[in-house]
């Protein structure tokens, strides 16, 4: 009965229902309270919900039933380095050595916390250790690389995350490590520039989109007109912002209101009451990033018996938007792209807090020309500059001269109609200037 239950347990495991797995593990132990199976892999699941502690008093249990249960001490000391006690740690990855000298994860776990610990060369005399026994153990190559590096031996360095990523070409760890090694044997040379965009366009593939902004700006310190540097910022920054709203959209209007006292959705309606002088009901709007639709909501009735739509690039924020019941359409992709396409035309654009994400505006002015119809207007906020043009801010967002704003809408065939000044929000506790504009079709 009670190995019929462990398999169960186990598959349930192995397929990843914790739940299902943890309630019959713990019905084998109600059974059998010293049963090592369902001990260890109850810890097992413990760990992999990060919690440690509970895991770690688990693997006791199997200890005390058997002190020379190697996988416990060996999954005990990956939880006592979770815990931040890696002295404890390699005190028990040792006693599973002396049990078993050819347990190659307690042995590969013993090398990773002495690195940790800045004992590198031992840490590297374990990995060799590791990999003359099992040479295709990849973890141990990536860590050895990583060992290499700490002693500023790059080439050396390469060749290790080489022979990781020939075992497993997808490894994403030995790949971005690589880079770095590769920059730093290159660094100040002619491959630099290139090197450093491949470390940003790495980061982006981990979601490290701050890190990867920081290899662009480097790159483009050496190189200002170099293509992909340019064109891969570009993605680091909008790709980072979708991350941002998709991540903080349950909580985004309370944030901007009570938090940053933003009143933007507020003031582009301010001016549609002042710019647009035809009837207020019955038109056809789209909400250009739309967000949580706090825009929206103030020209719903504007759209009754029309249409109100809105697109947003980040899905989250259009899941809040949604729960409004307020649009008829709610689009999920890039505005500019959008609005180059062809498709349905409006009577009104409206944009609050959205242009501040984009620096050059030609693709949204042109775009919003191609869909408004006569007489149409577009109305949205921006943060002002003084002077002419543009400029990007320590935020990574944009600021618009009203000089730009005048020559991009002529530029686009919109006619300027109004621009008043407006205080956007709050950032750092100071409040942030900009403009709410009328252009008309």
């Amino acid at each position: 009965m009670s190995e019929q239950l462990l398999q169960e347990a186990q598959r349930a495991h192995q397929a990843g229902q914790l739940a299902d797995a943890a309630r019959l593990y713990r019905e084998l132990l109600n059974a059998y309270p010293a049963y090592i199976p369902a001990l260890y892999s109850l810890g097992v699941i413990s760990f992999q919900q990060s919690e440690f502690d509970q895991a770690e008093a688990l693997f006791n249990q199997s200890l005390t039933v058997n002190p020379a249960f190697a996988e416990g001490l060996c999954m005990r000391g990956v939880c006592l380095v979770k815990l931040s006690r890696p002295d404890e740690a390699l005190a028990s990855f040792a006693q599973a050595l002396r049990i078993r000298p050819d347990f190659v994860e307690a042995r590969s776990n013993h090398a990773t916390t002495l690195l940790e610990l800045g004992r590198v060369m031992e840490g590297l005399d374990e990995l060799d250790r590791v990999l003359a026994s099992d040479p295709g153990h990849v973890l141990s190559w990536n860590n050895r690389g990583n060992a290499l590096f700490a002693l500023q031996r790059y080439q050396e360095a390469v060749e290790s995350y080489d022979r990781a990523l020939a075992i497993y070409p997808e490894f994403p760890d030995a790949r971005a490590n690589r880079l770095l090694a590769l920059g730093e044997i290159n660094r100040g040379g002619p491959r630099f520039v290139e090197i450093l965009c491949a470390q940003g366009e790495e980061m982006m593939r981990r979601g490290q989109y701050a890190q990867a902004l920081k290899r662009f700006d480097e790159a483009l310190a050496m190189r200002p007109d170099y293509p992909e540097a340019i064109a891969m910022r570009a993605t680091a920054l909008r790709e980072g912002f979708k991350s941002l709203f998709d991540e903080c959209a349950p909580e985004y209007e309370e944030s901007m209101i009570n938090n940053l006292n933003y009143r933007g959705h507020i003031q582009v309606r301010e001016m549609a009451d002042l710019a647009w002088t035809g009837a207020k009901s019955g038109l056809r709007v789209l909400d250009i990033g739309c967000g949580t639709g706090l825009v929206g909501d103030q020209f719903k009735q504007w759209a009754a018996g029309g249409r109100l739509d809105g697109i947003d690039f980040a899905a989250n924020m259009l899941d809040v938007a949604r729960k409004r019941a307020i649009y008829d359409n709610l689009i999920l992709g890039e505005l500019e792209e959008f609005l180059q396409a062809d498709g349905e035309t409006y009577d009104l654009l409206v944009s609050a807090d959205t242009i501040i994400y984009l620096g050059d505006l030609t693709p949204i002015f042109t775009g919003a020309a191609k869909r408004l119809r006569e007489g149409g207007q577009f109305i949205f906020s921006a943060e002002a500059k003084n002077g002419e043009g543009w400029e990007e801010t320590p935020k990574h967002r944009f600021r618009h001269s009203e000089t730009y704003l005048r020559d991009e809408a002529e530029r686009a065939g919109l006619q300027f109609i109004a621009i008043t000044s407006a205080m956007l929000r709050f950032e750092s506790g100071m409040p942030v200037a900009g403009f709410t504009v009328a252009l008309q079709k």
